[in-house]
């Protein structure tokens, strides 16, 4: 029993050795005798002995004995994949900012008063830039909601230096930004009124905390910026819903648009320097250098909607391919009188690219002369 046990447990190659150093004892013994045995089992251990303890690792494969380093190390690599698997999952998916959001809770009550008295404080220059002197110009209504932005979730990731400071390399905080409100701002006159009733703000924006030092503060910058354009959503009142008809709007939102990523939008941001090593260029910080170059090149579409109807001819489009990242805006050719355009060889555009998690944003249009595309 203590054999099969035994057996059972050790694995075939240890197994098949052992197996040949008991028959080569036996044939030693029956030629002569226990006396040779008894001696080679004495002479043996102890270089045998020492040779597994100093290979302990190299022979485990035909031992089966494994060091408590190598035990470590193998579940260590086990656990490996595991772990990477949770960390990506906890990346893509963020962690919480509840905290953060009861935080603001709290102190919203404040911060609209605050914001309500310096959008009002505004008033005398509106009058002061108006060409009508004297216009009876205020304030109807002036409020930013009771619904407070909302944070979360929140990722990291290692982020490029961008600079030819000491330090190296950074850290980015993507930073999910909600904020949905009844805001109500409505500027009235003896002419006309104009306001917003509702604003909607949707999007992610980064911190960055580079370069990084090896003395305190040990970073050497902040910035913050949205590394694609947040979606805004107005309301507009009063002769202000003429932004609502359908060919203003487009207008309008685009403004809306071009004005966040011309503020906020990468490559610009808001940076401020942390560290007073001169090392650190402030100037770098609020205009980094970009991290390659993408190259979009259209090729094709088939099947795409027909958007022209006539009477006498067959519904076409004349489709040209907008393509924008960041503020980056690009435009192809437009190409006549099909569903299926192919542009001509070559039609492409260089981007320049400011951090992997920038979007590419491709959008197909009809071209129309006499409304809007």
């Amino acid at each position: 029993i203590f054999f099969r046990i035994t057996a059972s447990m050790m694995p075939p190659l240890r197994l098949s050795l052992l197996g040949a150093w008991g028959a080569a004892l036996l044939m030693l013994a029956r030629r002569g005798g226990m006396r040779p045995v008894l001696s080679a089992l004495l002479l043996g251990a102890a270089p045998m002995l020492a040779v597994v303890t100093a290979f302990a690792d190299v022979l485990a494969p035909v031992t089966g004995l494994f060091s408590q380093k190598a035990l470590d190390e193998a579940k260590r690599e086990a656990a490996a994949p595991e772990l990477a698997r949770l960390e990506s999952l906890a990346q893509e998916e963020g962690e919480s900012l509840e905290w953060m959001n009861f935080l603001v809770k709290q102190m919203w009550p404040g911060i609209t008063e605050y914001a309500e008295n310096m959008i009002r404080s505004y008033e005398p220059m509106i009058k002061a830039s108006l060409p009508i002197p004297g216009a009876n110009i205020r304030f109807k209504t002036c409020s930013i909601g009771k619904q407070p932005i909302r944070f979360g979730p929140i990722r990291h990731r290692a982020a490029g230096c961008n600079s030819p400071s000491p330090g190296k390399g950074g850290v980015e905080l993507e930073v999910g930004l909600s904020y949905l409100s009844d805001v109500e701002i409505i500027l009235n006159s003896s002419i006309a009124s104009v306001g917003v009733s509702s604003i909607s703000i949707s999007g992610t924006f980064s911190l960055l905390f580079r370069p990084l030092l090896n003395e305190i503060p040990f970073i050497g910058g902040v910035e913050m910026t949205f590394t694609n354009p947040p979606t805004v959503d107005l309301d507009f009142r009063g002769i202000g819903n003429v932004a609502d008809l359908p060919g203003v709007y487009s207008a309008v939102r685009r403004m809306i648009d071009d004005a966040f990523a011309g503020v906020l939008g990468t490559p610009n941001r808001m940076a401020y320097k942390v560290s007073v090593d001169p090392a650190v260029d402030l100037a770098l910080l609020k205009q980094p250098r970009p991290e390659g170059v993408l190259r979009v090149t259209v090729v094709q579409a088939t099947d795409l909607m027909a958007m022209d109807v006539g009477l006498f001819n067959a519904a076409t489009s004349d489709p040209y391919v907008r393509v924008k990242i960041a503020d980056q805006t690009w435009r192809t050719p437009t190409v006549r009188r099909t569903c299926s355009p192919v542009w001509p060889e070559g039609t492409s555009y260089d981007f320049l690219v400011f951090s992997p998690a920038q979007h590419v944003h491709v959008q197909v249009f009809d071209e129309d002369r006499a409304s809007a595309d």
